[in-house]
């Protein structure tokens, strides 16, 4: 809300009216309209003057115009003031309801209304208004004053106070007759300046002083009155010296004033405010203040400043030292460069130093050490101003450190040295004297280190402790001279060219040898029968002399009491190693002699006492062992089978055959058996299968000694296992019409009728043989189909009829499609060509009948099914629409198990995602259900929503063989069928087992096959069924770079970002040139270039061309089929190339997906486009 400074303006309105007033009581002197004023505005802190009159009432007191006592004569147009002869009243030209008299703040307006009357009675007159709050019904703000016949009212208003207020006049004669008249007045509102009011008109801070903050530095800031305190305040500060300040001055809408002085500088500022609101200057109104402060700030001299270098390292006795400039940026302060400084040092240190540590006012720092003096001392540095105590830097610190350098130590060495080998221990004390550390290094100390040439010589080396004593052990065997150096060495280190080693001091030590023979056998032996060899360190101990220079040979001769007990007799190797081996199967105690023999060099030979020693080897049991027979596959009709010799090379162990043996068998499906299978001692195997079981049984062997397990041994033979596979019995029967034969796996000839017995899942192969002048038709039963040779599995009894009519009374019907057709009761998946009766009639009905279109050929309609009679023969196709919808049944087939919930599942594709929830509930022989493999959520009904962008469909069926009936361990087969012709026509259907595992395909091609067996417990098996909606893919692993390629099919999308969407750029070549494209077309080559290694695969349909002319010159080219083909060869093909790992590659075969260089010698049509 804007704010406004209140104006007083004086705005007078004249009202001139000439009372005459008659004193009758019975007669109303006033008139009815007494007096009018107009609406009136004033500013805001202005007073306003309203002079008016009263005439008398025209019927008792007409106005007569009496130029002396009413001198108003003036022309209408400047004083618009008439008098109306008729009433007697006062007329204006202004308007007062229309026109109100409007003034500005601060000026005065006059409205001025006279009446002339020739009779004045006693009027009283009476000023009210309605808003005190605004004009205060007192005499300081509302005063009436008269001068003869005229009424001055004078109104003013409360300071700071505007809005609108009626003013009521009540005007009484002296009959107490009363007439009233009001107006209204509008107070307008100024705007008033901002108030501040300031602490002070100047401050004075000092150089370099710290932040300068006033809180309360303006007592007074605001917007100006209460009534405008909504306004917003402006500050402005200037400083015509910005130069000295670091933070420039800062006056906040609180009063804060705050400025920083910059650093080093002095002098004066002039500070500048302007404090503005926004209420604006409407009516004369004011929004801005000004003032202005002084700032002094006042010289300091600063101390001096300096920048120290580095701490100084210098060695002991290293002479005077001097560094230039080690002391920088000197500075007797801040703009006092007319000043003088002097440094002043102070070492902690004195006696380290010949000559103090000295720094020139030009930060030169030099100084003396002491002869053979270290250590490392504080030095405190001053610098101070000329003549001044106190105007100095703070003290700064560093160090010097003499660092110590170490001196040679020396000593003396005793005499040289001869003792006997045998004389032990030896030990010289002050063998070594002087032994000196170095000069003035007494607190050092020192030890000595040896060198011996002949260390062999001694058991103990010789060494020297730190006061001088000499050590040594000769080794009792050795003889010989051995020369030792010795030298001193300080741990005063090396450190700044210090040496703490001495020289080298040569002395010998001469040792005679003799030695004597001696050693002690190690524990009797015990090992345990089949033992491997036995290397046993160290059996022999406390070898004396050992093996040395003066010794050619150490041996131990051993003699055994029995030698064949061992495949290695017992031997010791000069360290006192036992070397033995048992003799397999072979147990007792044996005893053995032993000798050691010493030869010395000078060819003395010496012999040690004879010791003897004991070797025991222990009985073990050794496994028994025999050969496992074969597998066994039988019918479950099949009786008592009875293996000889099943079990071959029958041992309870060797050299063990007086122990008693027998085979322990166990089976993990008993059920399977009338008799469970046995072995005898012979290795007979026996058992029989239980009529009407079949199954696989897995069947557990061993066989067990009675010799025992002591000392590890071994009384069981490994476990093997085998299996019995006990197939259910199953019938063909297979039934001759007409004149034919058909041959059953090519051992039975059938002319007629006949019956014979196979195992379950056995693969039975059928071939139709036809007679002269006849032809085979179809097999029908069990099985129906048109092909003269099948091959059946025997998962079920069957029978099967073979049909062969004369070729007189047949004709050929052939139906074309991508569909099946149901002729009679078979269906069959198109194309078909069968042989039918002539003159029979047949029904042929397209599946599926929902996609069906038409017929075409020697029929055409739209009649699903149709009925044929077949007199001559007959040629027709079927038409379907082609789409991506289907839905299809699948459902499970047990032996005496109908049909329920648990045993169908519905999948397939629609425009519409469709699904409802499997429940098993109860009891159930088998079950069937779609899960999705996120969230295991099962379904009944899965139909998928269909998307173009899909290149897959998959599902997941969940089969269970056994159920939840009897013991859940027990297998069951059940078989899954589908009707193949509820499949879409476009695509590749496959099932596999497990989760989408391509890799393990059961059914390659749901066209056609459509059912497979399943065998299982009571347990979840998982298989996917997935959908490829497109009759080929291929599948690109294209490099990061350039790449050679072709499309081998029609894909859905031949953009190049659409195939390959990390490739940059693509190029064709064409009449001699490379161009650039964004379409790739099949069977042509192109470069493709990719920004990284990425695998992609391409769906679409096969590709169907024919041979293509190429003129002469290099063309690129690809493949136009899914599998490699070989080029002929011609004359007319130069040389063919393809790229792959950066490289041209020569080729005479086109691989699908690769592009291909071929050179032609001349224009010609090349055969590559296999159609």
């Amino acid at each position: 809300m804007k704010k406004y400074k209140l104006i007083k303006i004086l705005v007078i309105l004249l009202f001139l009216v000439l009372p005459v007033i008659v004193m009758a009581s019975e007669i109303n002197s006033l008139p009815d309209n007494l007096f009018q004023i107009s609406n009136q505005e004033m500013l805001e802190d202005t007073s306003i003057s309203i002079q008016f009159s009263i005439t008398e009432n025209s019927e008792t007191n007409p106005i007569t115009k009496n130029s002396e006592t009413n001198p108003i004569t003036e022309n209408s147009e400047t004083n618009p003031i008439t008098e109306n002869s008729e009433t007697n009243s006062i007329t204006t030209t202004e308007n007062s309801e229309t026109n109100p008299i409007t003034i500005t703040e601060d000026s005065q307006v006059n409205s001025i209304t006279t009446v002339e009357n020739s009779q004045m009675n006693s009027i009283t007159v009476r000023i009210i208004s309605d808003q005190p709050d605004i004009i205060p019904n007192d005499e300081q703000h509302i005063q009436l004053t008269n001068k003869e016949m005229s009424y001055t009212l004078t109104i003013t208003p409360l300071t700071n106070a505007y809005g609108g207020a009626w003013i009521t006049i009540l005007a009484t004669d002296h009959n107490e007759i009363s007439l009233t008249h009001s107006f209204q007045l509008h107070v307008l509102p100024v705007n008033d300046p901002p108030n501040f009011i300031k602490s002070t008109d100047s401050i004075s801070i000092n150089e370099d002083s710290e932040l300068f903050e006033v809180n309360d530095f303006a007592k007074i800031l605001n917007t100006g009155p209460e009534n405008e305190s909504e306004q917003i305040l402006s500050i402005n500060v200037t400083t015509d010296r910005e130069d000295l300040f670091s933070t420039q001055p800062y006056l906040s809408p609180f009063g804060l004033f705050r400025f920083a002085s910059a650093p080093d500088l002095f002098g004066e500022a002039t500070v500048y405010f302007t404090i503005l609101d926004n209420g604006g200057h409407e009516n004369g109104g004011e929004n801005y203040i000004t003032d202005q402060l002084l700032i002094t700030i006042n010289p300091i001299n600063d101390p001096p400043l300096f920048q120290k270098g580095e701490d100084i390292i210098v060695k002991e006795d290293s002479g005077p030292f001097a560094s230039v400039n080690w002391a920088k940026n000197i500075s007797c302060g801040p703009n006092e460069t007319d000043q003088s400084c002097i440094f002043y040092l102070s070492s902690s240190n004195k006696y380290l130093f010949a000559s103090m540590p000295n720094l020139t006012p030009g930060g030169r720092l030099s100084f003396i050490p002491a002869p053979d003096k270290f250590g490392k001392t504080q030095v405190d540095v001053i610098l101070r101003e000329y003549g001044a105590t106190q105007n100095a830097s703070e003290t700064v610190s560093f160090t010097i450190t003499v660092e110590q350098v170490n001196d040679q130590p020396s000593f003396i060495k005793g005499n040289d040295l001869k003792v006997q080998s045998d004389a032990g221990l030896v030990t010289i004390n002050n063998w070594v004297n002087n032994i000196n550390p170095g000069n003035e290094e007494t607190g050092q100390k020192v030890y000595f280190e040896c060198d011996v040439d002949l260390k062999e010589l001694f058991t103990k080396l010789p060494q020297v402790d730190e006061f001088g004593t000499l050590t040594f052990m000769p080794n009792p065997v050795a003889t010989g001279i051995a020369n030792i150096s010795i030298w001193a060495i300080d741990d005063g280190g090396t450190i700044n060219g210090g040496i703490d080693t001495s020289l080298k001091q040569e002395f010998s030590i001469t040792i005679d040898y003799s030695p004597q023979v001696s050693f002690e056998p190690g524990d009797d032996i015990s090992v345990l029968e089949d033992s491997e060899e036995k290397f046993i360190s160290n059996w022999i101990r406390n070898i004396t002399p050992q093996l040395n220079d003066n010794i050619d040979e150490i041996y131990f001769k051993t003699d055994c009491s029995q030698s064949d007990f061992f495949t290695i007799t017992p031997q010791i190797s000069p360290d006192g190693t036992l070397v033995f081996q048992p003799e397999k199967n072979i147990s007792g105690t044996v005893q053995i002699s032993i000798t050691m023999v010493v030869i010395l060099n000078n060819s003395r030979i010496l012999t040690s006492d004879l010791k003897t020693s004991y070797i025991t080897i222990i009985h073990v049991n050794d496994c028994p062992s025999f050969t496992v027979g074969n597998d066994q596959e039988i019918s479950n009709v099949s009786g008592m089978q009875i293996l000889t010799e099943w079990a071959k090379d029958i041992n309870a162990g060797v050299l063990e055959p007086f122990q008693e043996f027998m085979f322990n068998v166990t089976c993990d499906n008993p059920e399977l058996f009338l008799d469970e299978p046995k072995i005898d001692k012979n290795g007979t195997l026996r058992y029989s299968p239980a009529f009407g079981q079949y199954g696989i049984s897995v069947v557990h062997v061993y066989l067990i000694d009675d010799g025992g397990f002591t000392n590890n041994g071994c009384n069981m033979s490994d476990t093997y296992d085998f299996s019995i596979s006990i197939l259910p019995h199953k019938s063909l029967s297979v039934i001759v019409e007409g004149q034919g034969q058909v041959r059953v796996n090519d051992i039975w000839e059938i002319n007629d009728q006949w019956t014979q017995n196979f195992s379950f899942s056995e693969t039975v192969h059928l071939s139709s043989e036809e007679s002269p002048d006849w032809i085979f038709s179809h097999w029908s039963g069990d099985i129906s189909d048109i092909s003269p040779e099948m091959e059946i599995v025997m998962s079920d009894s069957k029978t099967i009829t073979a049909h062969f009519m004369p070729l007189s009374a047949t004709v050929n019907l052939e139906i074309q499609g991508k569909g099946w057709v149901k002729i009679d009761n078979s269906i069959l998946q198109l194309p078909v060509k069968k042989l039918v009766n002539t003159a029979d009639w047949i029904n042929i009905t397209a599946l599926p009948e929902d996609l069906f279109l038409s017929w075409a050929g020697n029929y055409e309609g739209y009649t699903n099914p149709v009925n044929i009679q077949m007199n001559e023969n007959f040629y027709m196709e079927a038409q379907f629409i082609n789409t991506k919808t289907w839905q299809m049944d699948m459902w499970l087939e047990k032996e005496g198990v109908e049909n329920s919930e648990q045993t169908k599942t519905i999948i397939g594709i629609s425009n519409q995602k469709y699904q409802e929830f499997y429940y098993a509930s109860g009891q159930y022989e088998c079950s069937i259900y779609s899960m999705d493999p996120d969230n295991f959520d099962n379904f009944s009904h899965n139909i998928i929503s269909i998307d173009d962008s899909e290149k897959k469909y998959q599902w997941i069926l969940a089969v269970n063989p056994k159920g939840s009936i009897g013991d859940p361990l027990t297998e069951s087969t059940v078989t899954v069928r589908w009707q193949p012709y509820k499949l879409s026509l476009s695509g590749i259907y496959t099932i596999s087992k497990g989760f989408g595992n391509d890799q393990d395909i059961i059914v390659s091609d749901m066209r056609k096959i459509s059912s497979f067996e399943i065998n299982g417990v009571n347990s979840d098996q998982y298989f996917t069924i997935t959908w490829i909606p497109f009759n080929a893919f291929h599948t690109f692993e294209m490099v990061s770079g350039w790449n050679l390629i072709s499309i081998p099919l029609i894909p859905e999308n031949n953009k190049l970002s659409e195939l390959f969407p990390d490739a940059d750029v693509a190029y064709g070549y064409k009449n001699g040139q490379y161009y650039s494209t964004q379409v790739l077309e099949p069977g042509i080559g192109y470069w493709v270039n990719m920004k990284r290694y990425a695998t992609y695969k391409v769906y679409g349909d096969i590709f169907n061309f024919s041979p293509k002319n190429f003129e002469t010159g290099w063309h690129l080219i690809g493949s136009l089929k899914n599998i490699a083909e070989t080029v002929s060869e011609k004359d007319a093909i130069n040389v063919m190339y393809y790229y792959q790992h950066g490289a041209y590659t020569m080729s005479d075969i086109i691989e699908p997906g690769l592009g291909y260089w071929i050179k032609m010698t001349q224009s010609d049509l090349i055969n590559i486009m296999i159609q």
